[in-house]
């Protein structure tokens, strides 16, 4: 088995909030908004339709939203619902009841009076309230979330519950619910996508607002007790306490689950704030020691193999330490490690999103390598600086489908999520450097490292930049300056090691970009598109050497490779493509190049390019000599044209 092998997350996130008053019936609600993957289930016929904005989705007809999807809908009272990701609900005739087969809504009513009976696989209540969350358990029963006024909460037997904003309730299988308990408002509607993320602000936001004053005030007074701990909206979730009123035991929700919840599983069932340079114990486990992880799921859990044993751990060796939670917030700027130096590795896991939102460094790992895995994808500042110390820094976006283990994706995923991130920079001073990620799209990306710098993206790799740049030598001017990297404007795209790999399961395209390297390599599934580029070697020697068996640069595109302002100061480069284009392209004098074709045969000028050749449209220079059939030829100093041939084994 592999010690590290794929995480397949399937996160429901999502927010709830009240239907309208008890005695009137909400048989239709009229969709006013909708993102992504929404459909409607005609209950009779079963056909799915594509849902659309002013559709009316009328009882008993369900409607599902997909991953990253939601939608909004109005009903005739004014009711507002919002639906999140991997939702399926209905509305049932002739009644105040609703059918939340799984997943999580958001209910807003302006009577106050918002509610009705919730049926869920297991259980069963009648809520009322102003602005509520109702999402689904792991056990077939729910949750609800005030997050203003007052609300009300009845099973099917047993006493009511009656709820203030900020509270929460759990109704169980069999009929009855749990304690109240306390969450910090200002937390959850932070992180809330059904709260934020639609075009039209709540009716209620200005009540939700006060709310949130209300308890800040009281956290402050120290009336409450704030923790790191969020009740996030996720169905996945068992237990999570934000504000603590009093201390939560294992067996605090009686009922919830047959056993109690260990420490393990209320952690990744958790979200973690990181506001301090020290780690929160409650979600730090090493597999060596008395907090040992018991490493079973919850029962249904959609993260795979975390029911292994710590020898065979996915999250890596004997030795290993982890901090891990459902979303974790770094908001610190500077987290100390030191005391985990000298393991196989560390790793921050979220199974969901991992968020970032100031320049961070992660010190003291100087003999362990540091992982952020984010099982969804990470949600980066602009203008953010990641470093470490450590002998090789990972960043794993799992969303995109990998296999820590390997080079790159393995089979191609379902759904590949975006890895996004504007003038980011990320430095490891002591080691390697590694980012994987689905569709990965960088604008103005530094990265720099001692050793070795990897970016691969299962789906497309872009790098942006925002600054203009054209690479000395390339127009009008035959320049022989280097490209100072540090003197480069912010919004270039740059990178620094011993060496470079970047690899697409698609296209590859960079715009604005200059590195320096002993060996450069580039790998597209299909195309590599460059413009504006410089590719510099990192020891500065501009002699070729004919006999290496590594060129300095090596790029391959399955499909086509178009270069147009590239010079190359580098001793040999070795370019492979079906179709080769090349535009003001300056080649290195007294180098080696090798240019592959499907044809292996070469085209002068933008009127004769030809699919298959290698094409020297306009501008391409070999030192200051333009390119021509003189050049052609076998020999130290000229340009070599072969058929396009296998990548050589000893390229990365």
């Amino acid at each position: 088995m592999k010690s590290r092998t794929f995480i397949y997350l399937v996160v429901f996130i999502a927010f709830f909030s009240s239907l309208n008053a008890a005695e009137v019936v909400i048989e239709k609600a009229t969709l006013t908004e909708v993102v992504n993957n929404v459909s409607i289930i005609d209950r009779s016929s079963k056909k799915t339709s594509g849902a659309k904005v002013q559709q009316v989705l009328n009882a008993p007809n369900f409607l599902r939203t997909g991953a990253d999807s939601r939608a909004e809908l109005i009903a005739p009272d004014q009711t507002v619902t919002r639906v999140g990701q991997n939702t399926l609900f209905s509305f049932q005739q002739d009644s105040r009841e609703i059918n939340l087969e799984k997943g999580s809504l958001l209910f807003q009513s302006p009577s106050g009076k918002g509610g009705g009976t919730i049926n869920t696989p297991a259980a069963s209540a009648a809520v009322l309230g102003t602005t509520l969350i109702v999402t689904t358990t792991k056990n077939g029963g729910f949750k609800v979330l005030l997050l203003e006024g007052k609300g009300r909460v009845k099973p099917a037997s047993g006493p009511a519950k009656t709820l203030k904003s900020g509270q929460m309730v759990y109704a169980l299988p069999g009929g009855t619910l749990s304690k109240v308990f306390t969450f910090q408002l200002s937390q959850q509607v932070a992180i809330s996508k059904l709260v934020g993320s639609f075009k039209k602000k709540l009716p209620s936001s200005e009540k939700i607002d006060k709310a949130i004053a209300k308890q800040e005030k009281e956290i402050a007074s120290g009336e409450k007790i704030a923790t790191n701990l969020l009740a996030s909206d996720s169905p996945e979730v068992a237990l999570q306490v934000d504000v603590a009123q009093d201390v939560l035991e294992e067996d605090a929700i009686e009922g919830l689950a047959e056993e109690a919840v260990s420490p393990f599983q209320l952690a990744i069932t958790s979200d973690a704030i990181i506001a301090s340079s020290e780690l929160d114990p409650a979600f730090t486990f090493t597999f060596d020691g008395p907090n040992m992880p018991e490493l079973q799921s919850p029962p249904g859990s959609s993260v795979e193999g975390l029911s292994e044993s710590p020898q065979n751990s996915p999250l890596s060796g004997d030795d290993a330490a982890i901090f891990i939670a459902n979303n974790i917030f770094f908001r610190t700027p500077s987290v100390n490690l030191s005391s985990f130096d000298g393991r196989s590795i560390f790793q921050f896991i979220a199974l969901n999103d991992m968020h970032i939102e100031q320049s961070l460094t992660l010190d003291g790992l100087t003999s362990t390598e540091l992982a952020l895995i984010a099982g969804n994808t990470f949600v980066i500042a602009p203008d953010t600086t990641i470093a470490t110390d450590s002998n090789h820094f990972t960043m794993v976006s799992l969303g995109g489908g990998f296999e820590l283990g390997g080079d790159g994706p393995a089979a191609p995923p379902t759904r590949v999520v975006p890895l996004e991130a504007t003038n980011l920079t990320l430095i490891n001073t002591m080691g390697s450097l590694s980012v994987l990620g689905g569709e990965s799209n960088f604008v103005g990306l530094s990265m720099l490292a001692k050793e070795n710098i990897r970016n691969i993206a299962v789906g497309d790799l872009t790098l942006d930049s925002t600054a203009n740049f054209v690479p000395p030598g390339i127009g009008a001017g035959i320049s022989n300056a280097d490209v100072d990297l540090k003197s480069l404007p912010s919004g270039m795209n740059k990178a620094k090691a011993e060496n470079i790999h970047f690899r697409s399961g698609n296209d590859v395209s960079i715009n604005g970009f200059a590195s320096e390297s002993k060996h450069i390599s580039i790998h597209a599934e299909n195309n590599i598109l460059l413009k504006a580029v410089n590719i510099s070697d990192l020891d500065g020697n501009k002699t070729g050497n004919l006999n290496s068996p590594t060129p300095t640069v090596f790029m391959r595109a399955e499909s086509t490779l178009n270069a147009n302002g590239v010079r190359f100061q580098t001793t040999d480069v070795h370019l492979q493509a079906r179709t080769v284009n090349l535009r003001n392209v300056r080649f290195q004098n007294n180098s080696r190049v090798i240019l592959e074709s499907a044809t292996g045969l070469a085209t002068f000028g933008a009127a004769n390019q030809k699919s298959g050749h290698v094409n020297f449209i306009s501008n391409v220079k070999y030192g200051s000599s333009f390119v021509d059939n003189t050049f052609i030829s076998g020999g130290s100093g000229n340009i070599l044209i072969q058929k396009f041939g296998s990548k050589p084994s000893n390229i990365d």
